[in-house]
């Protein structure tokens, strides 16, 4: 018999459990959250901002610690091969923001040498973490 097929019958369990648990997910109670406040471009940013108007918000929690002088290698992989192009998300009322714990003067530099221009907002010195 070939393995593959062996898999199957548990494949199927899974994704219907996977549902399961989706559907369990989405059944939770909405809860508040902070407004909590970044560190922008700008300067300070509230989260509520951080949406644009926007019902939706995608949030990339980008890893980049305050110590180090460059991203991590799989996020800035990811950055740069799952280009976002913010003009599809906008007519389904989507914002999209990277989140890193740096300082907003090492995210802004290395967004700038990496050539991005996807919105990047700094925890640095915040509650948020």
């Amino acid at each position: 018999m070939d393995p593959g097929k062996a898999l199957l019958p548990m494949e199927k369990i899974a994704t219907r459990l996977r549902g399961v648990v989706a559907a369990e997910r989405r059944r939770l109670p909405m809860t508040p959250v902070e407004n909590d406040t970044f560190m922008g471009d700008s300067g300070p940013v509230k989260l509520i901002d951080l949406f644009a108007g926007r019902s939706q918000l995608i949030v990339h929690h980008f890893m980049f610690s305050p110590a180090w002088d460059q991203g991590c290698p799989c996020c800035s992989d990811a950055a740069d091969n799952a280009i976002l192009h913010l003009a599809h998300l906008r007519p389904d009322d989507i914002s999209f923001v990277r989140i890193s714990r740096a300082p907003i003067e090492k995210l802004q530099a290395y967004s700038t040498r990496m050539g991005w221009t996807v919105p990047w907002v700094s925890t640095h010195d915040t509650t948020y973490n």
